[in-house]
């Protein structure tokens, strides 16, 4: 006949629930457990509309941009939309502010009527830097956004593509 030991194993610090290791209640452990399986889906709806959504949309945008051509002479608005169009504007003011995280790089521009725009730059580059209030400067405007901007002075002409702006 055989002899069966039997052991049981308890934590130095005492029993269960006296200093010891605690189990969690079987709801905790279901509630964490759904918790993360909802997190991990957050994270795959975000991969996807970041991989198959948003950056061909970016990446068939910026091929229309190289396939645009300027604008003839008597274009329709509808026209206008989908080529390049030149503008002349004025220099208003500008703001380079660096800092840490948040810096910020703009320049308010306005045309000989009542408009008035804000150009968003990535950073300061050549030709933020030197623009001063007064300056005129040229803009490529396609589909009611600055895409080129440049400043004619004597000699060379700085070019910067500005990361965001509105027409």
């Amino acid at each position: 006949m055989a002899v069966r030991a039997r052991a049981t194993a308890q934590s130095i610090g005492g029993g269960p629930g006296k200093g010891g290791a605690r189990r969690r209640s079987p709801g905790r452990t279901r509630f964490t457990g759904v918790l993360l399986i909802l997190l991990a889906l957050i994270s795959a709806v975000l991969c996807y509309i970041a991989f198959a959504r948003w950056l061909p949309s970016d990446r068939d945008r910026y091929r229309d941009y190289v396939a645009a051509e300027p604008c003839p002479a008597r274009a329709t608005a509808q026209v206008q939309k989908d080529c390049l169009s030149t503008w002349h504007f004025t220099v208003v003011k500008t703001v380079i502010k660096r800092g840490g995280k948040s810096s910020t790089y703009t320049a308010t521009l306005k045309d000989g009527d009542s408009w008035r725009g804000l150009v968003d730059f990535g950073d300061p580059g050549p030709l933020l830097e030197r623009l001063e209030q007064g300056d005129r400067v040229t803009a490529t405007i396609w589909r009611r956004d600055i895409v080129v901007l440049s400043k004619t002075a004597s000699g060379r002409a700085p070019r910067t593509h500005p990361a965001t702006s509105s027409r």
